[in-house]
This record gives C-alpha cells, sequence and structure tokens, in this order.
C-alpha cells in the first residue's frame, strides 16, 4: 500500500503547467455545473412557495427572479459552494490519477477510448463452477 501512496505522490509532483491548465479548467467546470445544481435547487424552492400575494406577479417579474437565481447561484458556487463542485472535482482527479498509474483495472493503453476498454480479468463461462441445484428442472414421472 505505501507503494500505491509514493507512486501517486510522485506523479502528483510531476505535473506539468499543461496538466496545470486542465487542473484549473476541471475546477471551473466543477464549479459551473455546482451552479447549475444550486440554480434548479433555488428554482424548485420558489416553484414550491405559494404564488398568491398582494402583488400579482407577471412574466417580467418571474424573468427577474429567475436571473436573480441565477447569479446568486454563481456566486454561491464561486465561493465555498455546497460542497458539491469540490467532492466531484476530487473524483474525477482520483479516477484519472488512478487510470494514469494503472489502478482502475482497465488497461493503461486504451485509457483515452473508454469504449473500448476491456476488464483486465475475463473470465469464461466454464469458469464459473458447477451450477446450483436450482438451475436444474424438476422433473416428475
Amino acid at each position: 500500500m505505501e507503494i500505491i501512496g509514493t507512486i501517486s505522490n510522485a506523479f502528483k509532483g510531476s505535473r506539468s503547467t499543461a496538466d496545470t491548465g486542465k487542473d484549473e479548467r476541471l475546477r471551473q467546470a466543477t464549479a459551473d455545473f455546482e451552479a447549475i445544481i444550486i440554480n434548479k435547487l433555488l428554482k424548485m424552492v420558489r416553484d414550491g412557495a405559494p404564488k398568491d400575494g398582494l402583488i400579482p406577479s407577471s412574466f417580467a417579474q418571474d424573468m427577474y427572479r429567475s436571473m436573480q437565481d441565477q447569479e446568486l447561484a454563481q456566486q454561491l458556487a464561486a465561493g465555498r459552494g455546497i460542497g458539491f463542485g469540490e467532492k466531484l472535482y476530487q473524483q474525477i482527479t482520483q479516477q484519472q490519477t488512478n487510470r494514469q498509474i494503472g489502478l482502475a483495472g482497465f488497461p493503461t493503453e486504451n485509457s483515452n477510448d473508454p469504449l473500448s476498454a476491456k476488464p483486465t480479468s475475463q473470465q469464461g463461462a466454464g469458469d464459473r463452477g458447477p451450477e446450483p441445484e436450482y438451475m436444474h428442472p424438476i422433473i416428475t414421472p
């Protein structure tokens, strides 16, 4: 287990400026995705609140509230957010690290094409052992 940690730390320490640019773009993408999620949550809260009030709602007022919710969601995600974007970023970078050092269970030569990747341990139909009793039909005379 210590070897894996050492390899992972060595890999993280050898990042180039191109990798740093990718990290920044990934962090921005996860923050934008978090803003979309927050915006949808705010929209659901607004839709669930009663709309009958002293002042009737108009199209312009609904449009303004929608834009206000969108800006609020972007501001929340740009700060600490709700933690969703950071967790998503951590999960994606961990998967990328595992795939690049060969821990994901897939061959590293096809890591750019996930559709052509195959599991490393392929079992054939004959490797399963005997079938259980309940798989055989009951024959009565």
